[in-house]
């Protein structure tokens, strides 16, 4: 990884040459096939994975390359990388803080038999969207159940995480 500051374990990405492209293998913590990463993104090369990952913007903006396109996010702004989509970050000209939820996408289709043929969008235009703001939501309670870590918060965290992909089903696709 390259010029990014976590505050969470950001330090867990095993990455192999696939040509020019690194691919990215998501290492998970025993019994937790989740993992929120809190950065400030400087910039973060070129990859892809086999997870599904859910990028919100908590603070500033970010610039993100995804296939041909770019986009730049805005604070409270989501975005689903679906499994195996070529992605890049960049910094814009503000600070930011950006939460990166990856999901272990063999654990959960375990459960959802159609989930590896998923392929979920959000569009941020709208802003009244109570599903955003449901998603937005999710996302909070997973990233206070990690940082929390009481007793048993990898069933709870599990259990956001389902609530988090009936959404996107139910919602982004």
């Amino acid at each position: 990884m390259k010029n990014i500051r976590s505050d969470t374990n950001i330090g867990l990405h095993n990455t192999e040459r696939e040509g020019a492209m690194l691919k990215e293998k998501n290492i998970y913590k025993e019994g937790l096939p989740v993992k929120v990463i809190t950065a400030n993104i400087m910039e973060y090369p070129i990859h892809f994975h086999d997870d599904i990952e859910v990028v919100y913007v908590l603070e500033g903006s970010v610039g993100l390359k995804n296939g041909y396109y770019s986009y730049v996010l805005n604070q409270g702004d989501i975005f689903i990388l679906n499994d195996r989509e070529i992605h890049s970050f960049n910094h814009t000209d503000q600070p930011n803080m950006v939460m990166m939820l990856q999901m272990d996408l063999a654990f959960f289709s375990k459960y959802y038999g159609n989930l590896k043929n998923s392929f979920f969008v959000t569009d941020m235009k709208d802003e009244d969207d109570e599903s955003l703001e449901a998603l937005r939501n999710i996302l909070g309670r997973i990233m206070l159940d990690i940082l929390d870590k009481g007793y048993g918060y990898e069933y709870k965290v599990i259990e956001g995480t389902h609530n988090l992909i009936a959404n996107l089903l139910a919602n982004f696709q």
